[in-house]
């Protein structure tokens, strides 16, 4: 027995699932902008001794 939800209830679902899709679209941007970051310091060697220099610097 499937019980019918009221419109206005999936108006606003609709709206948090478009909401939560765009974060979820951020969320893999950024982590994507990271992998590429993690990958040219890994390939590109003075870059990431410049890198290290600069975030471990005494």
């Amino acid at each position: 027995m499937a019980r019918q939800s009221p419109p206005e209830h999936d108006a606003q679902r609709v709206r948090t699932s478009t909401f939560a899709r765009f974060i979820d679209g951020l969320f893999w941007f950024r982590i994507g902008g990271l992998v590429a970051l993690l990958l040219v310091l890994i390939t590109n060697d003075p870059l990431r001794h410049a890198v290290m220099r600069m975030l471990f610097s005494r």
